[in-house]
C-alpha cells in the first residue's frame, strides 16, 4: 500500500501539506522541550499485556495480532475514556508491574478485557492494591485480583450485537459504518462515566477541569516548569463520522496554587486566566473561557515562580586547529531566572541568534534549557569576519531576551580547513566497524569482481591479513553470486532478507537472492564495482552503500571506497565492500582497509597542505527588515483577511475579529457556518497562479512560493515556512521578514501588508523605504 502523497516540497498538491509545514514549524520552535525533558508518568496506567496475548495464541494459533483478541480490540475504548476525562492514561506492560515501576510512579491502573495474566503479574497487582493503589477492571475481565474494583461495564460499540451479526455475515461495509469514531466515542463515554467516580474517590485529579469533554489533556513536567497541553478533538455530530471535529468555547480550570500561567504557543502570560473562588467549597481556581478551533492545541506553562528573564553567559570562542571538524567553535550558555534572580529549573523553549559584526544573522536556532540551563556549541568558519559579535537568547515562555558580546580575532592560517581526505573514502564510523570486523572474524571469504587487477588485489589482502590471524579464501563473483541453497526444512520456516509469504520459497538454489541471500557463507569482503560484481550491484540497488557509485565520478579515478554492511548479502552476515574503477583505486582501498584492520590512526584525519592562508570575509549581503507596526493574537489559525475600511479577520475557530488599520481590536464574534464560509470566500488575498509562477522563477531553489500579491508596483511574496519578502516590480528586494510560523493569510493596507499566521498572530508590516 503506497503512502499518501504529502510531499512538503510540493505543497500545492494537498491541503494536508499545510498542516505538515505548520506542525514542523511549531515543533522546531516549541518541541525542543521534549529533547531535554523526560516523559512524565501520569497517575493512571493502562495495561497492554503480552502474557494475555500469548495465552490467547496458545488457545488458537490463528490469533496473530493483538486486535484478534478482546483485550487488543477494546483498548481503544479505554484510551478514549481517558481522553474524555482529561486524564492521561499511559500504556504499561507486564514488566512495569514486576519491576516496581507501577507502584513507584502510578496511583491507578486500568485492566481491559483480560482473560489471563501470568501469576507473578497478578501477585504484583495484588501487592499494588494492598499498598493503596487502585486496580480497575472492565466488566468482561475474568481475572480474580484481590483488592481490585470491577467497573461492571464492558467496552464496546453501542450496536455491538448488530456489529457481530453483520461481521459473521461478511457484511464489512455495514460493519464499517457502525465502527467509526462517532460510535467509538459513544462507547468510550459509557466507560469513562464508570471510571470517573473511582478516580475522584482516590484523589486522582485530571490535568485540568473543562466543561467540554472533547478537549483532551496531557501533562509534562520537569523541575520548576509544568506544561499542560489542551487539544480540541470535540466530535462534530453533524460532520464526518470518522474525522469530523468542531470549534468549541471551553472553560479551562486549574487548581490555583499561586503559579503563573504562560501561553507556550505565543509567549507571555495567558491573560485570559483569572483567579476565582468556587462558592461551594471555597476552592481557589485559575479559570479561563477560551475559543478552540477544530483540532487546535493550546499549551499552558506553569512555573514554580514567575519568570524574571534569561541571562546569557559570556560566549567563549574555542580554537583547536588539530580538529578536522569545527576547528573554531562558539560555546553559548544561558540560565533561566525567576523574578528574584534565582534559577528556574526545567525545560523552557529558547531562541538563539548569533549576529556577525555587520549585523547579519549567522545562526537563528531553537533549543531548550536542560534543568534551567542552556549549553550549546556552534561551529564558526575560519574565514569569518573579525570584530565584535553578539549572541541574543530569548526565552519563549515570557518573551524576555538577553544579549552578550564577544570578539573574534582574524585567523591567517588553518591547515585542516584545506586538508584532503586520506586514502579511500568512507563514512566516519566505518573505521570502528572494520576494526571490530577483523577482531571478531578470523576466517573470511573474498569475492572478487571480473576486472584483471582484482585477482592481485585479493591476493594482497590474503597476505596482509594473515599476520593478524585472519585466514582469507578467494572466490569469483560468478561463483558467489548464485542464490543461497535452502534445505527443505529452511524453506518451510525461512523469513529471509525481505518478507516472503508462506510457501513462496522452495528448497534448492532457484530462489531470488533478494529473499535468501547469496551462495557465500560467513563474513565476506567484496572487491569490484556494481558493473563487474553482482553482489556489489545488489548492495548498491538495495541502498546498502552510503554513497552512490558512478563510474568516472565516484569514487573517481585513482580513488577507492570502503563500506561495511550487515545482513546485506545474507542473514546474520557481515560484509565489507571495496569499490574502485581502476587498479590504483583498488590499491588505495586495500591499503586503507589494512590501516583500519590494524588500528593505524594518523596524527590528523586529513592530509594537510604544505602552505595555506586564510582571508577573512569582508562583505555581507544584508536585506532590510520590514518594520513590525503592531501584533495582535487571535483565537486560532488565521484563515482569511478582508480589508475595506477596516480589517475583518476569519480564524479557524469560526470567529471573525474586527481590527482597525492602526491595530485597534474592535471586537470578536462567533460565526455560523454560512457566515464563516462567506467571509473566507470574499477575503481573497489577490494572489494568482501567474504571480506565484513569476515569483518562483526568482526564488532560491530551496524555497517554495505560497502567495504572491501585487499592489502599486510592489509584490508581497510569502514562502512556505513563514518568510515574507517585499519586492518592486523588477524583483529588487525591498524588505524581508522571517515570521515564527507559516503565513496563512495576507492583504495590502495602503503601503503596508497585514499578515496572519497559523498560530493566530496578526501583524502589520510597514514596507515604505
Amino acid at each position: 500500500m503506497s503512502p499518501p502523497d504529502l510531499e512538503p516540497g510540493e505543497p500545492s498538491k494537498s491541503q494536508a501539506v499545510a498542516g505538515i509545514v505548520e506542525t514542523n514549524q511549531f515543533m522546531g520552535r516549541v518541541g525542543t522541550i521534549f529533547t531535554t525533558m523526560p516523559v512524565t508518568r501520569p497517575p493512571v496506567a493502562l495495561l497492554y499485556s503480552l502474557s494475555n496475548a500469548i495465552h490467547k495464541q496458545t488457545e488458537d494459533r490463528k490469533v496473530n495480532y493483538a486486535h484478534d483478541t478482546p483485550h487488543g480490540r477494546n483498548l481503544v475504548f479505554s484510551y478514549l475514556a481517558g481522553k474524555l476525562l482529561q486524564q492521561q492514561f499511559l500504556a504499561v506492560v507486564d514488566e512495569d508491574i514486576l519491576d516496581g515501576t507501577l507502584a513507584d510512579q502510578h496511583k491507578a491502573i486500568l485492566l481491559t478485557s483480560l482473560e489471563h495474566l501470568d501469576a507473578p503479574v497478578v501477585a504484583g497487582l495484588e501487592k499494588f492494591a494492598a499498598g493503596g493503589g487502585l486496580v480497575l477492571l472492565t466488566g468482561d475481565c475474568t481475572l480474580k485480583i484481590k483488592g481490585s474494583v470491577n467497573l461492571g461495564v464492558t467496552p464496546s460499540y453501542p450496536d455491538a450485537a448488530k456489529i457481530a451479526a453483520l461481521a459473521k455475515a461478511g457484511k464489512t461495509k455495514e460493519v464499517a459504518e457502525l465502527t467509526k469514531m462517532r460510535q467509538a466515542l459513544a462507547g468510550a463515554q459509557t466507560l469513562a462515566d464508570a471510571i470517573e467516580p473511582h478516580l475522584v474517590k482516590a484523589g486522582v485529579r485530571p490535568v485540568f477541569i473543562t466543561d467540554q469533554p472533547g478537549v483532551c489533556a496531557t501533562r509534562q513536567s520537569a523541575g520548576d516548569i509544568e506544561y499542560a497541553f489542551a487539544i480540541n478533538a470535540t466530535h462534530d455530530p453533524h460532520g464526518d463520522a470518522m474525522l469530523g471535529m468542531k470549534a468549541v468555547t471551553a472553560e479551562i480550570r486549574f487548581d490555583f496554587d499561586g503559579r503563573p500561567v504562560y501561553d507556550a504557543v505565543i509567549g507571555g502570560l495567558a491573560k485570559d486566566f483569572r483567579l476565582d473562588v468556587l462558592p461551594k467549597d471555597h476552592w481557589k481556581v485559575s479559570r479561563a473561557l477560551l475559543r478552540f478551533g477544530p483540532g487546535q492545541m493550546r499549551i499552558f506553562a506553569r512555573t514554580a515562580r514567575p519568570i524574571g528573564g534569561i541571562k546569557t553567559g559570556t560566549p567563549l570562542v574555542r580554537r583547536d586547529f588539530t580538529q578536522t571538524e569545527s576547528p573554531l567553535r562558539l560555546e553559548v550558555s544561558a540560565t533561566l531566572l525567576d523574578d528574584k534572580g534565582g534559577m528556574l529549573t526545567g525545560s523552557a523553549p529558547l531562541r538563539i541568534e548569533v549576529i556577525e559584526p555587520s549585523g547579519k544573522l549567522r545562526y537563528d536556532l531553537y533549543r531548550a534549557t536542560d534543568g534551567g540551563v542552556l549549553r550549546l556549541n556552534l561551529p564558526l568558519a575560519v574565514n569569518d569576519p573579525a570584530g565584535k559579535w553578539q549572541v541574543r537568547v530569548t526565552e519563549m515562555l515570557n518573551n524576555t531576551s538577553d544579549t552578550a558580546s564577544f570578539g573574534v580575532a582574524a585567523i591567517t592560517t588553518c591547515a585542516s580547513a584545506a586538508g584532503a581526505t586520506r586514502r579511500a573514502v568512507h563514512v566516519a564510523q566505518e573505521r570502528d566497524n572494520v576494526y571490530r570486523f577483523f577482531r571478531v572474524h578470523n576466517k573470511v571469504t573474498i569475492v572478487k569482481g571480473g576486472a584483471d587487477h582484482h585477482q592481485a588485489a585479493a591476493e594482497r589482502l590474503v597476505r596482509i591479513l594473515k599476520p593478524w590471524n585472519v585466514t582469507a579464501s578467494i572466490v569469483s563473483a560468478a561463483e558467489a553470486g548464485k542464490p543461497r541453497t535452502l534445505t527443505a526444512e529452511e524453506a518451510e520456516t525461512w523469513i529471509g532478507l525481505t518478507h516472503t509469504n508462506k510457501g513462496q520459497l522452495k528448497a534448492g538454489d532457484k530462489n531470488d537472492p533478494l529473499f535468501v541471500g547469496f551462495a557465500v557463507q560467513g563474513p565476506v569482503i567484496l572487491l569490484g564495482t556494481p558493473e563487474d560484481n553482482p553482489l556489489i550491484k545488489f548492495l548498491d540497488t538495495q541502498r546498502f552503500l552510503p554513497y552512490v557509485v558512478k563510474k568516472g565520478e565516484y569514487p573517481g579515478p585513482g580513488r577507492g571506497y570502503i563500506a561495511w554492511q550487515r545482513d546485506g548479502i545474507g542473514v546474520m552476515q557481515e560484509s565489507i565492500t571495496l569499490i574502485a574503477h581502476d587498479a590504483a583505486g583498488m590499491e588505495e582501498a586495500v591499503g586503507s582497509l589494512y590501516e583500519m584492520a590494524a588500528g593505524i590512526e594518523p596524527l590528523t584525519l586529513l592530509a594537510l597542505p604544505a602552505e595555506n592562508a586564510i582571508v577573512a570575509a569582508n562583505k555581507a549581503a544584508l536585506l532590510p527588515a520590514a518594520k513590525v507596526a503592531w501584533t495582535r493574537v487571535l483565537p486560532d489559525r488565521i484563515v482569511a483577511i478582508k480589508f475595506e475600511e477596516s480589517l475583518s479577520v476569519a480564524a479557524h475557530s469560526q470567529t471573525a475579529t474586527f481590527v482597525t488599520p492602526a491595530g485597534v481590536v474592535k471586537g470578536t464574534r462567533q460565526l455560523d457556518a454560512a457566515e464563516y464560509q462567506k467571509l473566507v470566500k470574499n477575503a481573497s488575498s489577490g494572489s494568482t497562479p501567474a504571480a506565484v509562477a513569476a515569483a518562483q522563477k526568482l526564488a532560491a531553489p530551496q524555497r517554495r512560493v505560497k502567495f504572491a500579491v501585487p499592489s502599486d508596483g510592489k509584490v508581497a511574496i510569502v514562502y512556505w515556512g513563514g518568510t515574507v519578502r517585499i519586492t518592486d516590480a523588477a524583483g529588487t528586494v525591498l524588505a524581508e521578514q522571517r515570521l515564527p510560523q507559516d503565513v496563512t493569510a495576507l492583504t495590502w493596507v495602503g503601503d503596508a501588508i497585514v499578515v496572519g499566521d497559523a498560530d493566530g498572530r496578526l501583524m502589520r508590516l510597514n514596507t515604505a523605504n
